[in-house]
């Protein structure tokens, strides 16, 4: 099925009308795919409609702040929405059982260059996060009245987007508008230490526990160049976790000095046949273009997919997952190789 492609102002246009909107984001979800859902939601308050955000997966306590007054992001049916709508989901894998309403999604707003559109969508392949985008639409609107200002809710999870997909403004994606939307939020008055704070500083006993499960379950592929830990459902019981509190745990793995590809494989609690894959990338390898090999996507340096699986074990599945960035590891020093010759 190819998918129209629309314009920022096909966006704006849209969203100037009020509509009540169910906003959908992606599982495994991260800070950029929560703060730009609940940044529309407080967006088409301000046009005067309603919105609730949904998810199929709960998303970590270091985001529950983001939520607001919404003490949830479960589908449980209930809302009644005149308009669908997602918000940094890069293909129909990535909204796991919500992919049941892509035949009533009205656009899509995304900035993954491994995207894969499944309804009318708005993909920026040169920006940073998903916020950037819906900072751009809020201040749109802003300046043609349609709205007199938004919250500073709005701001404020916007910003948690934008510093989250951008690792804190020191990854590659950052562009100098990426700063001077940073700086226009901050003279709202965001308190911007706070919302870092709880992003990346405030983290519950459970996801500590996690970090040190994930340290001793380090496995090294590559001469060390690849480091990847699984974890299982039975060591989750074990060691008293959730599948949340593990959900970051792909940042240990990247961090270790001399690897260039950081990987994570853990067992769905929803479904012990499905194994979601989270990777990292230091070097240049394009870890995207490997989940892409599963139905997942991303960032060159930051991609995930699910895996489903009813007669593997998860060492077997594991070893699947090694073996493909294995392969694209060694395709790029090949290639890097002739390059230099």
């Amino acid at each position: 099925m190819t998918e129209s492609t629309l314009t920022f102002e096909n966006i704006c246009d849209m969203l100037s009308v009020p509509k009540k909107t169910l906003i959908l984001t992606h599982v495994n979800p991260d800070p950029d795919t929560i703060g730009s859902a609940f940044a529309l939601k407080y967006l088409i308050r301000a046009v005067g409609s309603d919105a609730r955000v949904v998810c199929d997966d709960v998303p970590g306590k270091r985001m529950m702040f983001l939520l607001g007054e919404q003490s949830d992001v479960s589908d449980d049916g209930s809302f009644d929405f005149e308009r669908i709508i997602s918000a940094d989901v890069a293909s129909e894998i990535q909204l796991g059982g919500l992919a049941k309403y892509i035949p009533q999604i009205e656009f899509m707003i995304d900035h993954h260059e491994m995207s894969e559109p499944f309804a009318p969508n708005y993909t920026d392949f040169n920006i940073g996060a998903t916020g950037e985008i819906v900072y751009d639409i809020g201040i749109e609107l802003i300046r043609r009245s349609v709205i007199e200002d938004l919250p500073l809710e709005f701001f404020e999870c916007v910003y948690a987007a934008i510093t989250s997909d951008t690792g804190s403004f020191k990854y590659s994606n950052v562009t100098a508008k990426t700063h001077l939307r940073a700086a226009d939020i901050i003279s709202r008055g965001v308190d911007t230490a706070e919302v870092c704070h709880k992003l990346f500083d405030c983290h519950p006993y459970s996801e500590l526990l996690a970090k040190r499960l994930a340290i001793e379950n380090m496995r090294w592929f590559c001469d060390n160049r690849i480091c990847a830990a699984l974890f299982t459902l039975d060591m989750l019981a074990e060691n008293g976790l959730s599948e949340s509190d593990i959900s970051d745990s792909v940042s240990v793995m990247r961090s270790v000095d001399g690897v260039e590809i950081g990987i994570m494989v853990r067992q769905s609690e929803k479904d012990s046949t499905q194994f979601k894959v989270s990777s990292r990338a230091n070097g240049g390898v394009d870890v995207s273009a490997v989940c892409a090999g599963f139905g997942g996507g991303g960032h060159k340096k930051a991609a995930g997919c699910t895996i489903t699986s009813e007669n593997e074990t998860p060492e077997a599945v594991f070893e699947k997952v090694v073996s493909a960035f294995t392969d694209a590891l060694l395709e790029y020093d090949n290639t890097v190789g002739a390059q230099n010759e």
